[in-house]
């Protein structure tokens, strides 16, 4: 069974249940208040009968007043304590009624007929205690109780119509979102696309499902397109030393090894490459993973520890790097933001003659360089992968376009920041900035 028919029929006979108690329910209250009114409007004509009953001193005189307050086409039997007939009269059109001694009141049936049966006790001629038992027809209220099941049972049949079409616009409201979003995908599957929904003016759950697949397939497409000028830049990238390692093999192939200058070129060419190539492999990997941190945070007074990592880069480079600003003690994940760091500074001993500044400060730690500095444009697109300000100066230094990516991604597994300032030939600086706890 189909969505629409499921919440059609549902809604259809849960409504009509609802109109059917409640229809119920007003036809019961009403026949018992219609009951309870006879009842009152009978007792309250008999109990102005009871003082003037009490002064005869005749049957006849008895009889005559209790024919002044007959219920109409009713009758009254006056029977003694031992349950003798005394007296009993009915109306002249009334057929003969069964009467009962009963405490208040009841509504039997009787060939057709409803009839409401009450007692009362009265005084007879003789001062004789008696019971009086009373019958009336209910014949009006017979009639309207009739009258009001056609009435209810004509409005709910009525009501069938604008339940059913209300019903049937709500499955229609709620299966077209649901209709769309699966054409869509079926599109999207088809076709290999990402196409989006239309977003809906209402602010309800199922604008809210079409909120959450356009940004699912808009966080896909931006996936799919990563990894397509993933693909295309890292192709592009492994192309050149590729190039190179071909060229020197059939350079060997053609000179063959006899000459000494020759191979040693190649051979060196060749391993240079193929280092450059594996640096290239291994860092492509290490963005693709994208796994969690699998270090222990642990307390680090920052400046000490600074001066100690850093120590071998200004060997290796023959280079200072100054490392001050405040005496901040720390939580951090050392390997990862040592490895975070270490690229800035890299890049600042790479690009630059000069020293190299790192200071420390409560909120951050910025890394200064005097180099030629970066134009405000290139600034955006410092972290795309492969990304290059000056694509021959990145050749000569050794760079392969992804370690500010791998930054990136450090950054954001770190829970830090990660802004640029530069002027052209004066200098960068880039600060890695902590975040506000979440």
């Amino acid at each position: 069974m189909k969505l629409g028919t499921k919440i059609h029929l549902l809604t259809t006979v849960v409504t009509l249940l609802i109109v059917v108690c409640s229809f119920s329910a007003i036809y019961v209250i009403y026949e018992k208040m219609a009951y309870s009114t006879e009842y009152e409007q009978l007792m309250s004509r008999t109990e102005k009968a009871l003082p003037l009953l009490a002064k005869t001193t005749t049957r006849d005189e008895a009889a005559t007043i209790l024919r002044v307050y007959l219920p109409a086409n009713g009758a009254i039997r006056v029977t003694d304590m031992n349950g003798e007939t005394k007296l009993f009269i009915q109306g002249n059109d009334a057929p003969h009624y069964p009467t009962s001694n009963i405490v208040g009141y009841a509504v039997n049936e009787h060939d057709g007929v409803s009839l409401l049966q009450a007692a009362t006790a009265a005084i007879w001629v003789n001062g004789e205690p008696v019971t009086l038992q009373l019958v009336q027809p209910l014949n009006d209220v017979t009639q309207n109780l009739q009258l009001l099941r056609v009435i209810l049972l004509v409005i709910a049949a009525l009501s069938l119509i604008p339940i059913y079409l209300a019903s049937a616009t709500l499955s229609r409201l709620i299966r077209k979102p649901i209709d769309e979003l699966n054409d869509t995908m079926q599109q999207n599957i088809q076709n290999g696309s990402y196409l989006q929904l239309e977003q809906p003016t209402t602010r309800d759950e199922l604008s809210q499902l079409s909120s959450t697949y356009n940004d699912l397939m808009a966080r896909l497409q931006h996936h799919h397109d990563l990894q397509a000028q993933f693909v295309s830049n890292a192709s592009h990238e492994l192309k050149t030393p590729l190039t190179v390692i071909e060229s020197y093999a059939k350079l060997l192939q053609r000179r063959g090894t006899q000459n000494e200058a020759i191979t040693g070129e190649a051979l060196s060419a060749i391993t240079t490459q193929t280092e450059h190539m594996k640096e290239l492999i291994e860092q492509m990997l290490l963005i693709a993973r994208n796994e969690p941190l699998a270090h222990t945070i642990e307390e680090t007074a920052l400046i000490p520890w600074l001066e100690a990592s850093t120590a071998p880069l200004a060997a290796t480079y023959a280079r200072d790097i100054v490392v001050r600003g405040d005496d901040v003690t720390k939580a951090i994940y050392r390997a990862p933001l040592q490895q975070l760091l270490f690229i800035f500074i890299e890049n600042a001993l790479k690009y630059s003659e000069r020293e190299v500044i790192v200071h420390v400060s409560e909120h951050s730690i910025a890394i200064q360089d005097f180099g030629p500095g970066i134009a405000e444009e290139h600034i955006p697109h410092l972290f795309e992968r492969f990304y290059r300000v000056d694509a021959h100066r990145n050749r000569q230094a050794g760079g392969s376009g992804l370690g500010l990516a791998i930054a990136k991604a450090l950054a954001d597994k770190l829970y830090v920041d990660i802004s640029v300032q530069s002027v052209v030939n004066e200098g960068t600086t880039i600060y890695v900035t902590w975040r506000e706890p979440r």
